[in-house]
C-alpha cells in the first residue's frame, strides 16, 4: 500500500474518532463578540451592569483558540457601575422650645427664640441645603 495513502487512511480514522467520541451537542463553534454593557441598575451608590457573548456554530468548527462547546453558552460578565454617592438634599430638624432670650421692662415685653438645625438628615455628596431661616424670634406683650 502506498505511504501516502495509508496517511491518508489513519488521518481519517483519527478524525472518525474524535468526532465519533463528541456527541452532536458538542460540536465545537467559537464565541461571538462580546454585547455592550447594559444599563447600570442604580444611578448611583453602586449598582451592577452585564454583557454576554454566545457560542457560534458555523459547521466546521475551525476558529481555533476561541473554541467553545453548546453547553458553555451564554457566557456573562458582571462589573460595578455608578459607585459614587448618591446626592441627598438636607432636611430641617424639628424646632427646639420656646427660650428666653432678654425683655423690656419699659415696653413690657420680652423676646423669645427656638431653633432648628439642618440635620435630618444633613445634605451630602452635593446634595442641596436645607432652604429657610435656622432661627425664629418672637415678641411677647406683657408682663415677663
Amino acid at each position: 500500500m502506498d505511504s501516502k495513502l495509508l496517511a491518508i487512511l489513519l488521518l481519517v480514522g483519527v478524525v472518525g474518532m474524535i468526532n465519533a467520541s463528541y456527541p452532536p451537542h458538542h460540536r465545537y463553534g467559537y464565541w461571538s463578540p462580546w454585547s455592550r454593557w447594559a444599563q447600570c441598575n442604580v444611578p448611583c451608590g453602586g449598582g451592577t451592569q452585564s454583557r454576554s457573548r454566545h457560542c457560534r456554530f458555523d459547521g466546521n468548527g475551525s476558529h481555533g483558540s476561541y473554541r467553545c462547546t453548546a453547553d458553555q453558552s451564554p457566557q456573562i460578565q458582571r462589573r460595578e457601575c455608578n459607585t459614587h454617592c448618591c446626592p441627598v438634599d438636607g432636611n430641617w430638624s424639628g424646632w427646639s422650645s420656646w427660650s428666653y432670650v432678654h425683655g423690656s421692662q419699659q415696653h413690657k415685653y420680652y423676646l423669645q427664640e427656638r431653633t432648628r438645625t439642618c440635620t435630618n438628615p444633613p445634605p451630602s455628596c452635593g446634595g442641596r441645603n436645607c432652604y429657610g431661616d435656622s432661627r425664629q424670634t418672637r415678641k411677647i406683650y406683657g408682663q415677663y
